[in-house]
Protein backbone atom coordinates (compact mmCIF):
# COMPACT_ATOMS: atom_id res chain seq x y z
CA UNK A 1 0.00 0.00 0.00
CA UNK A 2 3.11 1.79 0.16
CA UNK A 3 6.18 2.92 -1.75
CA UNK A 4 9.00 1.69 0.60
CA UNK A 5 9.08 -2.25 1.20
CA UNK A 6 7.41 -3.67 4.93
CA UNK A 7 8.81 -5.82 6.67
CA UNK A 8 5.96 -8.08 7.86
CA UNK A 9 6.21 -7.85 11.71
CA UNK A 10 3.18 -9.95 13.67
CA UNK A 11 3.96 -8.13 17.50
CA UNK A 12 1.16 -6.67 18.73
CA UNK A 13 0.71 -5.77 22.69
CA UNK A 14 -1.23 -3.12 24.64
CA UNK A 15 -4.15 -5.65 25.50
CA UNK A 16 -3.56 -7.33 22.58
CA UNK A 17 -5.84 -6.92 19.62
CA UNK A 18 -7.68 -10.22 17.25
CA UNK A 19 -6.46 -10.07 14.39
CA UNK A 20 -9.59 -9.00 12.52
CA UNK A 21 -10.24 -6.51 15.73
CA UNK A 22 -13.69 -6.45 17.25
CA UNK A 23 -14.76 -3.77 19.70
CA UNK A 24 -17.09 -6.23 21.13
CA UNK A 25 -16.46 -8.75 24.26
CA UNK A 26 -16.43 -12.18 22.88
CA UNK A 27 -14.44 -15.65 23.51
CA UNK A 28 -10.93 -15.12 22.46
CA UNK A 29 -9.35 -18.14 20.92
CA UNK A 30 -5.55 -18.69 20.66
CA UNK A 31 -4.25 -19.70 17.18
CA UNK A 32 -1.07 -21.87 17.06
CA UNK A 33 1.36 -21.22 14.15
CA UNK A 34 0.10 -23.89 11.85
CA UNK A 35 3.20 -26.69 11.38
CA UNK A 36 4.43 -27.66 8.08
CA UNK A 37 4.21 -30.54 6.80
CA UNK A 38 5.86 -31.15 3.44
CA UNK A 39 4.92 -27.48 2.59
CA UNK A 40 6.69 -24.63 2.47
CA UNK A 41 6.90 -23.10 5.45
CA UNK A 42 5.73 -19.35 4.30
CA UNK A 43 3.01 -20.90 3.00
CA UNK A 44 1.89 -22.77 6.32
CA UNK A 45 2.00 -19.05 8.00
CA UNK A 46 -0.05 -17.44 5.23
CA UNK A 47 -2.38 -19.99 6.08
CA UNK A 48 -2.23 -19.35 9.69
CA UNK A 49 -3.08 -16.04 9.09
CA UNK A 50 -6.23 -17.37 6.99
CA UNK A 51 -7.28 -19.46 9.51
CA UNK A 52 -7.12 -16.76 12.02
CA UNK A 53 -9.03 -14.19 9.98
CA UNK A 54 -11.71 -16.68 9.08
CA UNK A 55 -12.40 -17.49 12.56
CA UNK A 56 -13.00 -13.25 13.20
CA UNK A 57 -14.85 -13.32 9.90
CA UNK A 58 -17.43 -15.80 12.37
CA UNK A 59 -18.54 -12.65 14.25
CA UNK A 60 -18.52 -15.31 17.23
CA UNK A 61 -14.56 -15.32 18.56
CA UNK A 62 -11.90 -12.87 18.92
CA UNK A 63 -8.68 -14.55 17.56
CA UNK A 64 -5.10 -14.15 18.62
CA UNK A 65 -1.84 -15.53 17.18
CA UNK A 66 0.61 -16.93 18.18
CA UNK A 67 3.28 -13.77 18.08
CA UNK A 68 0.08 -12.13 20.52
CA UNK A 69 -0.07 -14.71 23.19
CA UNK A 70 3.79 -14.71 23.28
CA UNK A 71 3.88 -10.69 23.72
CA UNK A 72 0.85 -10.86 26.34
CA UNK A 73 2.33 -13.39 28.11
CA UNK A 74 5.82 -12.69 28.24
CA UNK A 75 7.07 -15.89 27.17
CA UNK A 76 10.33 -16.24 24.81
CA UNK A 77 10.48 -17.96 21.77
CA UNK A 78 12.03 -20.87 22.87
CA UNK A 79 8.85 -21.53 24.95
CA UNK A 80 6.54 -20.79 22.31
CA UNK A 81 8.42 -22.98 19.73
CA UNK A 82 7.53 -25.84 22.56
CA UNK A 83 3.88 -26.13 21.22
CA UNK A 84 0.62 -25.22 23.90
CA UNK A 85 -1.34 -28.54 24.85
CA UNK A 86 0.00 -29.49 27.76
CA UNK A 87 -1.89 -28.46 30.72
CA UNK A 88 0.39 -26.37 32.51
CA UNK A 89 0.02 -24.22 29.28
CA UNK A 90 -3.88 -24.76 28.51
CA UNK A 91 -4.27 -23.41 31.96
CA UNK A 92 -2.00 -20.29 31.72
CA UNK A 93 -3.55 -19.28 28.46
CA UNK A 94 -6.77 -19.94 30.88
CA UNK A 95 -5.68 -17.10 32.84
CA UNK A 96 -4.64 -14.82 30.31
CA UNK A 97 -8.88 -14.86 29.61
CA UNK A 98 -7.86 -17.12 26.33
CA UNK A 99 -10.81 -19.84 26.45
CA UNK A 100 -9.60 -21.72 23.37
CA UNK A 101 -6.53 -22.90 21.70
CA UNK A 102 -6.40 -23.99 18.11
CA UNK A 103 -3.18 -26.05 16.69
CA UNK A 104 -2.49 -28.03 14.12
CA UNK A 105 -0.45 -28.48 10.59
CA UNK A 106 -0.63 -28.58 7.10
CA UNK A 107 0.94 -31.14 4.76
CA UNK A 108 1.20 -32.91 1.67
CA UNK A 109 1.81 -36.79 1.55
CA UNK A 110 2.05 -37.94 -1.98
CA UNK A 111 -0.30 -36.68 -4.15
CA UNK A 112 -2.79 -35.60 -1.10
CA UNK A 113 -2.75 -32.42 0.85
CA UNK A 114 -4.00 -32.04 4.82
CA UNK A 115 -5.18 -29.47 7.17
CA UNK A 116 -5.67 -30.96 10.74
CA UNK A 117 -6.98 -28.73 13.29
CA UNK A 118 -7.06 -29.32 17.43
CA UNK A 119 -9.04 -27.20 19.72
CA UNK A 120 -7.98 -27.36 23.23
CA UNK A 121 -10.25 -25.86 26.40
CA UNK A 122 -8.31 -23.60 28.33
CA UNK A 123 -10.26 -23.45 31.13
CA UNK A 124 -10.61 -27.27 31.90
CA UNK A 125 -7.12 -27.79 30.27
CA UNK A 126 -8.14 -30.72 27.85
CA UNK A 127 -8.34 -31.76 23.85
CA UNK A 128 -11.67 -31.04 23.26
CA UNK A 129 -12.16 -31.88 19.27
CA UNK A 130 -10.59 -32.69 16.54
CA UNK A 131 -11.03 -32.06 12.87
CA UNK A 132 -8.72 -33.58 8.96
CA UNK A 133 -9.70 -32.39 5.72
CA UNK A 134 -7.90 -33.21 2.69
CA UNK A 135 -7.64 -32.21 -1.07
CA UNK A 136 -5.63 -33.22 -4.21
CA UNK A 137 -4.16 -29.60 -4.75
CA UNK A 138 -2.59 -26.97 -2.97
CA UNK A 139 -4.71 -24.14 -4.47
CA UNK A 140 -7.42 -25.87 -2.52
CA UNK A 141 -6.29 -25.76 1.02
CA UNK A 142 -7.23 -22.03 1.40
CA UNK A 143 -10.52 -22.76 1.39
CA UNK A 144 -10.34 -26.06 2.79
CA UNK A 145 -9.24 -24.03 6.09
CA UNK A 146 -12.16 -22.40 6.23
CA UNK A 147 -14.41 -25.56 6.17
CA UNK A 148 -11.89 -27.02 9.15
CA UNK A 149 -12.13 -24.17 11.24
CA UNK A 150 -15.86 -23.57 10.94
CA UNK A 151 -16.59 -27.71 11.69
CA UNK A 152 -14.03 -27.56 14.34
CA UNK A 153 -16.29 -24.55 16.22
CA UNK A 154 -19.58 -25.97 15.24
CA UNK A 155 -20.48 -23.42 13.00
CA UNK A 156 -22.72 -23.61 10.10
CA UNK A 157 -21.39 -23.97 6.30
CA UNK A 158 -22.03 -22.22 3.85
CA UNK A 159 -23.86 -23.84 1.51
CA UNK A 160 -23.23 -23.73 -2.74
CA UNK A 161 -25.75 -23.18 -4.86
CA UNK A 162 -26.54 -24.71 -8.11
CA UNK A 163 -24.24 -24.02 -10.44
CA UNK A 164 -21.92 -22.93 -7.90
CA UNK A 165 -18.63 -25.67 -6.63
CA UNK A 166 -19.15 -26.94 -2.50
CA UNK A 167 -17.23 -25.21 0.08
CA UNK A 168 -13.79 -27.09 0.22
CA UNK A 169 -12.92 -26.96 -3.40
CA UNK A 170 -11.79 -24.40 -5.63
CA UNK A 171 -13.60 -21.48 -4.94
CA UNK A 172 -14.52 -19.29 -1.64
CA UNK A 173 -18.26 -19.01 -1.48
CA UNK A 174 -18.54 -16.64 1.87
CA UNK A 175 -16.59 -14.01 0.00
CA UNK A 176 -18.50 -14.43 -3.09
CA UNK A 177 -21.99 -14.05 -2.42
CA UNK A 178 -21.59 -10.52 -0.55
CA UNK A 179 -19.18 -9.13 -3.80
CA UNK A 180 -21.75 -10.13 -6.20
CA UNK A 181 -24.65 -8.27 -4.65
CA UNK A 182 -21.77 -5.18 -4.07
CA UNK A 183 -21.04 -5.72 -7.80
CA UNK A 184 -24.61 -4.57 -8.21
CA UNK A 185 -25.06 -2.40 -5.34
CA UNK A 186 -21.83 -0.76 -4.71
CA UNK A 187 -20.81 0.43 -1.06
CA UNK A 188 -20.25 3.86 -0.86
CA UNK A 189 -17.69 5.88 1.32
CA UNK A 190 -16.91 9.39 2.10
CA UNK A 191 -13.51 10.72 0.57
CA UNK A 192 -13.26 14.19 2.18
CA UNK A 193 -10.46 16.69 0.07
CA UNK A 194 -7.27 16.60 1.18
CA UNK A 195 -7.62 13.18 2.40
CA UNK A 196 -4.14 11.61 1.99
CA UNK A 197 -4.14 9.30 -1.70
CA UNK A 198 -1.33 7.41 -2.39
CA UNK A 199 -1.16 6.87 -5.82
CA UNK A 200 -2.46 9.07 -9.63
CA UNK A 201 -5.65 11.22 -8.72
CA UNK A 202 -7.14 10.00 -11.56
CA UNK A 203 -6.47 5.74 -11.21
CA UNK A 204 -9.28 3.76 -12.56
CA UNK A 205 -9.22 1.04 -8.77
CA UNK A 206 -9.52 3.10 -5.78
CA UNK A 207 -9.13 1.21 -3.09
CA UNK A 208 -10.10 2.75 0.87
CA UNK A 209 -8.64 0.42 3.57
CA UNK A 210 -9.65 0.21 7.13
CA UNK A 211 -6.74 -0.40 9.86
CA UNK A 212 -5.66 -0.16 12.86
CA UNK A 213 -1.59 1.04 13.67
CA UNK A 214 -1.73 -1.69 16.68
CA UNK A 215 -3.03 -4.75 14.49
CA UNK A 216 -0.47 -7.24 13.41
CA UNK A 217 -2.79 -8.32 10.49
CA UNK A 218 -3.08 -4.97 9.13
CA UNK A 219 0.91 -4.96 8.41
CA UNK A 220 0.44 -7.72 6.70
CA UNK A 221 -2.19 -6.28 4.05
CA UNK A 222 -0.24 -3.21 4.11
CA UNK A 223 2.68 -5.00 2.50
CA UNK A 224 0.29 -6.93 0.54
CA UNK A 225 -1.01 -3.71 -0.99
CA UNK A 226 2.33 -1.95 -1.40
CA UNK A 227 3.03 -4.96 -3.36
CA UNK A 228 0.08 -4.08 -5.66
CA UNK A 229 0.59 -0.64 -6.38
CA UNK A 230 4.32 -1.72 -7.23
CA UNK A 231 2.73 -4.60 -9.68
CA UNK A 232 0.38 -1.90 -10.70
CA UNK A 233 1.69 1.66 -11.23
CA UNK A 234 -0.60 4.11 -12.24
CA UNK A 235 -3.60 1.82 -12.16
CA UNK A 236 -4.80 2.12 -8.26
CA UNK A 237 -4.90 4.66 -5.84
CA UNK A 238 -5.29 3.78 -1.90
CA UNK A 239 -7.17 5.76 0.62
CA UNK A 240 -6.60 4.91 4.25
CA UNK A 241 -9.28 5.22 7.16
CA UNK A 242 -9.53 4.61 10.94
CA UNK A 243 -10.62 1.92 12.77
CA UNK A 244 -9.08 2.42 15.81
CA UNK A 245 -9.87 -0.55 19.25
CA UNK A 246 -7.30 1.57 21.44
CA UNK A 247 -5.95 4.64 23.02
CA UNK A 248 -2.64 4.00 21.41
CA UNK A 249 -3.74 3.29 17.86
CA UNK A 250 -5.94 6.14 18.09
CA UNK A 251 -3.08 8.43 19.13
CA UNK A 252 -1.65 7.16 15.79
CA UNK A 253 -4.32 7.86 13.66
CA UNK A 254 -4.36 11.31 15.18
CA UNK A 255 -0.62 11.05 13.90
CA UNK A 256 -1.11 10.27 10.54
CA UNK A 257 -4.04 13.13 9.95
CA UNK A 258 -1.72 15.46 11.63
CA UNK A 259 1.28 14.77 9.62
CA UNK A 260 -1.28 15.35 6.40
CA UNK A 261 -1.75 19.14 7.29
CA UNK A 262 2.36 19.37 6.68
CA UNK A 263 2.13 17.23 3.70
CA UNK A 264 0.13 13.84 2.26
CA UNK A 265 4.34 12.20 1.34
CA UNK A 266 4.68 12.84 5.24
CA UNK A 267 1.36 11.21 6.22
CA UNK A 268 2.38 8.29 4.34
CA UNK A 269 5.74 8.03 5.14
CA UNK A 270 4.76 8.19 9.14
CA UNK A 271 2.00 5.10 8.13
CA UNK A 272 5.39 3.10 6.51
CA UNK A 273 7.45 3.60 9.70
CA UNK A 274 4.50 3.29 12.37
CA UNK A 275 3.64 -0.67 10.53
CA UNK A 276 7.45 -1.14 10.43
CA UNK A 277 7.89 -0.17 13.80
CA UNK A 278 4.52 -1.63 15.59
CA UNK A 279 6.79 -3.68 18.67
CA UNK A 280 8.70 -0.15 19.10
CA UNK A 281 5.68 2.02 19.46
CA UNK A 282 3.54 -0.44 21.08
CA UNK A 283 6.40 -0.32 23.95
CA UNK A 284 7.71 3.14 23.92
CA UNK A 285 4.39 4.88 22.98
CA UNK A 286 4.13 8.93 22.37
CA UNK A 287 8.26 8.44 22.99
CA UNK A 288 8.43 6.17 20.24
CA UNK A 289 6.23 8.13 17.87
CA UNK A 290 7.92 11.82 18.86
CA UNK A 291 11.19 9.66 17.58
CA UNK A 292 9.75 8.66 14.14
CA UNK A 293 8.46 12.02 13.16
CA UNK A 294 11.64 13.54 13.83
CA UNK A 295 13.53 11.23 11.87
CA UNK A 296 10.62 11.94 8.91
CA UNK A 297 11.62 15.05 9.58
CA UNK A 298 8.47 16.61 10.51
CA UNK A 299 7.67 20.45 11.48
CA UNK A 300 7.50 19.09 15.66
CA UNK A 301 5.75 22.74 16.94
CA UNK A 302 3.08 22.12 14.37
CA UNK A 303 2.42 18.97 14.83
CA UNK A 304 2.26 19.31 18.51
CA UNK A 305 -0.90 22.09 17.90
CA UNK A 306 -2.82 19.38 15.01
CA UNK A 307 -2.59 16.85 17.31
CA UNK A 308 -5.01 19.12 19.76
CA UNK A 309 -6.89 19.90 16.53
CA UNK A 310 -10.53 18.17 17.13
CA UNK A 311 -11.34 18.32 13.74
CA UNK A 312 -8.92 15.53 13.12
CA UNK A 313 -10.30 13.50 16.36
CA UNK A 314 -13.47 14.14 14.58
CA UNK A 315 -12.67 12.65 11.25
CA UNK A 316 -11.15 9.62 12.82
CA UNK A 317 -14.06 8.88 14.52
CA UNK A 318 -16.10 9.40 11.68
CA UNK A 319 -14.16 6.66 10.00
CA UNK A 320 -15.00 4.14 12.63
CA UNK A 321 -18.40 4.96 12.59
CA UNK A 322 -18.66 4.47 8.44
CA UNK A 323 -16.72 1.08 9.08
CA UNK A 324 -19.44 0.09 11.58
CA UNK A 325 -22.38 0.96 9.49
CA UNK A 326 -21.29 -1.02 6.72
CA UNK A 327 -21.34 -4.50 8.93
CA UNK A 328 -17.54 -4.51 9.25
CA UNK A 329 -16.66 -5.56 13.10
CA UNK A 330 -12.43 -5.66 12.47
CA UNK A 331 -9.28 -4.42 10.50
CA UNK A 332 -8.18 -4.81 7.88
CA UNK A 333 -10.69 -4.45 5.98
CA UNK A 334 -10.84 -2.98 2.01
CA UNK A 335 -13.12 -1.61 -0.10
CA UNK A 336 -12.21 -1.79 -4.15
CA UNK A 337 -14.52 -0.15 -6.13
CA UNK A 338 -17.06 -0.25 -3.84
CA UNK A 339 -16.69 -3.83 -3.40
CA UNK A 340 -15.23 -5.32 0.21
CA UNK A 341 -12.02 -7.53 1.03
CA UNK A 342 -11.81 -8.68 4.55
CA UNK A 343 -9.13 -9.69 6.22
CA UNK A 344 -5.16 -9.95 4.92
CA UNK A 345 -5.50 -11.74 1.61
CA UNK A 346 -3.08 -12.81 -0.18
CA UNK A 347 -2.16 -10.67 -3.38
CA UNK A 348 -4.33 -13.16 -5.67
CA UNK A 349 -7.44 -12.07 -4.14
CA UNK A 350 -7.16 -8.40 -4.48
CA UNK A 351 -6.26 -9.05 -8.12
CA UNK A 352 -9.33 -11.22 -8.53
CA UNK A 353 -11.67 -8.44 -6.73
CA UNK A 354 -10.10 -6.06 -9.10
CA UNK A 355 -10.94 -7.93 -12.18
CA UNK A 356 -14.50 -8.47 -11.03
CA UNK A 357 -14.63 -4.89 -11.18
CA UNK A 358 -13.30 -4.41 -14.43
CA UNK A 359 -15.47 -6.80 -16.01
CA UNK A 360 -18.38 -4.79 -14.38
CA UNK A 361 -17.05 -1.69 -15.74
CA UNK A 362 -17.10 -3.10 -19.01
CA UNK A 363 -20.57 -4.43 -18.93
CA UNK A 364 -21.56 -1.24 -18.21
CA UNK A 365 -20.13 0.72 -21.24
CA UNK A 366 -21.62 -1.59 -23.49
Amino acid sequence: MKKASLIPLFFLVLGILPSLCSGKELPKIAVWDLMPRGVNTAYAQELTSILVSEISKIGKYEAYSQENVRTLAGWTAERMALGCTDAKCLTALGQMDVTKLISGSVGKIGNTYSVSLNLFDTLNARAEKAVSEFCRTEDELIPLIQVAVRKLLGEELVPAKTGEKPVGKEEKPSERPRQERELKQQLQVTIEPGRPRLGEAAAPITIVEYSDFQCSYCVKAAATLNELTRKYPGKIRIFFKHFPLTDLSRLEAKYFEALALQSSGLAWRFYEMAFANQQRIAKDKDRALQQIVAELGADLKRLSKDLNNEELAIRISQDAKEAREMGFQGVPVFLINGISLFGAQPLQEFERVIRLVEERDRNQKE
